[in-house]
């Protein structure tokens, strides 16, 4: 931030600068609570991008205000205390691999269910056969319910 000459102090996180037509809206004259609300921090979640880049671009610049940090915490510990909870009563490497299977297989039930499934398909890039037909769908779903497929994510060969 510093290379571009941006400040990440003071942190006014929760001070927007309010635009409207006539430029930038006086607060502390006549502010409007409902063109704006600070999102709660119980409904704040993180986003991970799938790859790495050079430099320190993974900090949040001046970290996270503390009200969502202490909730992010809170997050990664019931995360960590439920898979301890789930690790202690596997013991066997089969019932690991079989719990897994159900966890799979329910995540995919969820995905079909809630229309997400669409969401995921289209971010595969289109292939050649789906650029000759225009019309049908970018994947084969007709092995949606196929285990391998469900246990994989591909499809099975033919």
């Amino acid at each position: 931030m510093a290379s571009v000459g941006l400040a990440v102090v003071p942190n006014a996180w929760d001070r927007p600068l309010l635009l409207g037509t006539e430029g930038l809206a006086n607060m502390s004259s006549n502010p409007d609570p409902a063109c704006y609300r600070l999102l709660p921090p119980a409904e704040f979640h993180t986003l991970v991008v799938p790859f790495q880049m050079e430099g320190d671009t993974c900090e949040v610049p001046g970290g996270l205000p503390p009200p969502y940090q202490a909730a992010m915490d809170e997050k990664q510990k019931r995360i960590q205390n439920w898979q301890r909870t789930v690790l202690s009563f596997l013991v066997s490497r089969e019932q690991k691999r079989q719990f897994q299977e159900l966890v799979e297989v329910k995540f995919h039930e969820w995905l079909l269910a809630t229309g997400h499934r669409q969401e995921l398909d289209s971010l595969i890039p289109p292939t050649m056969a789906s650029l000759k037909d225009s019309n049908g769908p970018a994947v084969d779903t007709s092995r949606v319910h196929d285990a391998k497929h469900i246990r994989t994510g591909q499809s099975p060969m033919p």
